[in-house]
Parts: structure tokens; C-alpha cells; sequence
């Protein structure tokens, strides 16, 4: 099956990562790391991470660690398990590491403030045709998935998803 991944906030890494999953088979687990703290890139770690899983469905967020110190595990309905690693006192970096069955992935984002800005560049085109860009449900799982993760940091306890409404 070949997925079609577009937007123009897709960095050449994401575009070329896309194209080479399939031959990863199941996918059971992702790390994704990055310099800041969940708070403020929790959210664009995220969007990496969902659009290379072609948008799975998360079911749970457990935090541990510390606001600066953030490590982040996300079960998704498929069985994936993600663990997002925001660190403020390491080095710049932004990348996603996919583990298969059949093979592995690493995805360095080398440029992520051109990601960032046309990130922000479609979502300004989207107010101004009056249309989202994104799929209101791919929004929405990261949004509660972001929000779960606050809470779970902020409690130390496993937070389900199906009990995050916004």
C-alpha cells in the first residue's frame, strides 16, 4: 500500500522516511527526541511522530522524569508504543527513530525551524481560505495527546485519552 503524505511543512527527511516505512513491517516502537520541553515542542515532536504512523489512534500517555527532563510513553491503538524525549539541557536536536519488525528508520530533522515556519505558513493559509489544512481529527489526537501528557507530567499517573475532551 503506498500512503500520499503532503503538506509543505513535510521536511525532505519526513518525505523520504514516508516513502521507506512500508518496508519496516509493524512498527511496535518509536523514539523521537528533542532539545526544549514537552510544553513547547511536545506538540511538534508529535506531529512527526503521528504523520510517519499515518495518524494512529493514541490511547494512553504516561509522563516521567521532570518538566525539563521530559520522557513521554504513548500507547496507540495498534499496538505502537512511542516514547518522545524533550531534554532542555542537550544539544539541538530534533529526530525520530521508527524500529519494524523487518527494519529501522532513523529520521534526523536537520532544519526544524523551516519545518516550524511552514508549518505556521499553512496554518495562516488555512485562515485565509477559510478551511482547515489538516484533518480535524489528526488535530484533535495530538491536541489531546499534548494535554495528556501535561497532566501526566504534572501527576505522575497514566492518563487515557478517552478521558481528555476539549
Amino acid at each position: 500500500m503506498i500512503r500520499i503524505v503532503t503538506g509543505k511543512w513535510l521536511t525532505t527527511e519526513v518525505r523520504s522516511a514516508v516513502n521507506e516505512i512500508s518496508k519496516l513491517g509493524h512498527i511496535p516502537l518509536v523514539t523521537a527526541v528533542g532539545k526544549k520541553d514537552w510544553l513547547k515542542y511536545g506538540v511538534h515532536m508529535l506531529e512527526a511522530v503521528f504523520t510517519l504512523l499515518d495518524d494512529p489512534v493514541p490511547l494512553s500517555v504516561w509522563a516521567v522524569g521532570e518538566p525539563d527532563k521530559a520522557i513521554v510513553r504513548i500507547e496507540f491503538k495498534n499496538g505502537t508504543l512511542a516514547t518522545v524525549h524533550l531534554f532542555q539541557d542537550i544539544s539541538s536536536t530534533f529526530q525520530v527513530s521508527l524500529y519494524g519488525e523487518n527494519d529501522y528508520i532513523h529520521c534526523n530533522i536537520n532544519d526544524s525551524y523551516k519545518m516550524f515556519r511552514a508549518n505556521l505558513e499553512e496554518f495562516i493559509r488555512g485562515l485565509r481560505e477559510g478551511r482547515s489544512v489538516l484533518p480535524f481529527e489528526k488535530t484533535y489526537n495530538i491536541v489531546r495527546t499534548v494535554i495528556a501528557g501535561l497532566e501526566s507530567i504534572e501527576t505522575g499517573n497514566k492518563i487515557l485519552l478517552s478521558k481528555i475532551t476539549i
